[in-house]
């Protein structure tokens, strides 16, 4: 400007104002942000899990399980009113987190009725399958604060890591890649935080078509979603159904395997193996 005026002081002032995104990418976008929300629910999650098995350390810690055991409880009947119980707090947590999500207005996860209904279905699975799995890991620990720091971790590794880690290789270029990610996810399903972490994006996206194919260079990362015209139901296998019955089966066999174990161990001390 000081070449062209010959005024030292002369310059030049430039404003950029971005246009307004369109219809389509301020959907994308809201969506993106809600199925973000709804993801990054696994860490307190991750963390609510962990507390389950904190109070029947405690109880083992100070032979109140034993003292019940040898007036006369069955040990089915004890774990089962133990997961009865953890499960009956996790449920209360998890409506108040459903009707946070109607008070935020998260769309994605409770838009419509079926939407709603499986998210809530979704999170009670995960309590059932969670509550179990916790008080068989609890089994390794005789120290109630730090059960519920291992098992944090635990919980953290298996839902919100191993979830964002087969995200990246299933979205990968290379066929082998994905091919590798499809074959991990079967064992991954063994754990109700990466299962919950499956539900809530599928039930996030489940209105929209997802590319993970090549972009051109002018394409916007909003145009990774693109709307579906006709919205389906989010308990279809593909999306929120699987997880939800995986759970459901897991809520079955982890009590089974925790009923399994812990005769197995006292059948060990009572002939002096442990």
């Amino acid at each position: 400007a000081a070449n062209i005026t010959g005024d030292a002081g002369a310059y030049i002032t430039a404003i950029s104002h971005p246009l307004p995104l369109t219809l389509a990418e301020h959907e994308s976008l809201r969506v993106w942000m809600n199925t973000l929300a709804s993801f990054f629910l696994l860490l307190p999650f991750s963390y609510l899990a962990a507390t389950y098995a904190s109070f029947v350390v405690k109880e083992r810690a100070t032979q109140a399980t034993l003292l019940q055991l040898a007036s006369g409880c069955d040990p089915v009947m004890y774990w089962f009113g133990a997961a009865l119980w953890e499960w009956a707090n996790h449920a209360i947590v998890c409506v108040a987190t459903w009707l946070f999500f109607f008070a935020f207005d998260m769309t994605s996860v409770i838009g419509t009725g079926d939407k709603a209904a499986s998210t809530l279905v979704l999170l009670l699975a995960y309590g059932a399958a969670a509550v179990p799995l916790s008080f068989i890991y609890s089994l390794g620990f005789t120290d109630h604060a730090t059960t519920i720091v291992a098992l944090s971790l635990v919980n953290f590794v298996t839902g919100f890591v191993l979830f964002n880690a087969n995200f990246v290789l299933l979205t990968s270029e290379r066929e082998s890649v994905k091919a590798t990610a499809m074959t991990l996810v079967h064992l991954w399903r063994f754990f109700p935080p990466f299962l919950l972490g499956e539900g809530l994006v599928a039930i996030s996206t489940s209105s929209f078509a997802i590319n993970t194919g090549e972009k051109d260079e002018d394409e916007s990362w909003l145009d990774s979603f693109a709307g579906m015209d006709v919205e389906p139901n989010p308990f279809q296998w593909e999306l929120a159904g699987r997880p939800i019955a995986l759970l459901l089966l897991q809520s079955v066999g982890y009590f089974v395997l925790l009923v399994a174990v812990q005769r197995a161990r006292s059948w060990a001390r009572q002939r002096g193996f442990g």
